[in-house]
């Protein structure tokens, strides 16, 4: 699928591995680390489990690799942009994908404040460009952002500070941009449903003086 550029069939296929329960194999290695560090069982869904650490099970296996096959989707579709010679729609493509390549990361359930990062093992395969969706999400962040040749360094020539630094500036710029595009529908929403009731009173007719309801109530006057 990842060669067809099936990526909505890919994404589905991870939605399922989410909506499913946790697999034996899983389960028992982290009732292992649970009952070593807490004394207790896991209580925590498997939908948040972070896809750097290294656990067993075929879901975990499947959701792993289906995110990193969008994610290879998304990088070849970024590869053909340019931002010196782009129209306004293929830049709105751009983000729509940098947007894509965010949420990817959003899946590693591995936000960049995680102490995870700061650990001898990530730092090497960060640096090493073993972690996908945050090269991806670095790259497409210069691609769309940084302006000037110049200031483009290739993210396989970064060290671990430069590539921690871009991809806290890229989490940030992917967390603002999809904030907005949330935002965007709702408002849209509630503007034309504020355009709806003021066309509905607009066309609503105003009370005659033959209408009951409209009429002023007379007094009788008794002498």
């Amino acid at each position: 699928m990842c060669l067809c550029n099936r990526q909505d069939q890919v994404e589905t296929l991870s939605k399922w591995c989410d909506a499913v329960p946790r697999d034996l194999p899983s389960f028992y290695d982290l009732s292992l680390v649970a009952a070593l560090k807490y004394g207790g069982v896991p209580n925590q869904s498997h939908s948040k489990d972070c896809l750097l650490n290294c656990m067993t099970g075929l879901v975990f296996f499947t959701k792993k690799f289906a995110n990193i096959a969008v994610c290879r989707i998304l990088v070849d579709a970024m590869s053909k942009f340019s931002s010196q010679d782009c129209t306004e729609d293929q830049k709105q493509a751009a983000i729509d994908k940098f947007c894509d390549i965010y949420k990817c990361f959003l899946r590693l359930n591995c936000p960049v404040g995680n102490s995870l990062w700061q650990s001898q093992q990530t730092r090497r395969y960060f640096s090493s460009g073993f972690i996908l969706e945050a090269d991806a999400l670095c790259d497409a962040f210069q691609r769309l952002f940084v302006k000037g040749d110049d200031n483009k360094i290739s993210i396989t020539q970064m060290s671990w500070e430069a590539k921690m630094m871009i991809l806290r500036a890229a989490t940030k710029k992917g967390q603002a941009i999809c904030a907005a595009m949330e935002a965007e529908p709702a408002a849209k929403k509630a503007k034309k449903r504020k355009s709806s009731e003021i066309e509905t009173s607009r066309l609503k007719p105003a009370p005659s003086s033959s209408d009951p309801q409209g009429a002023i109530p007379q007094q009788d006057n008794k002498e």
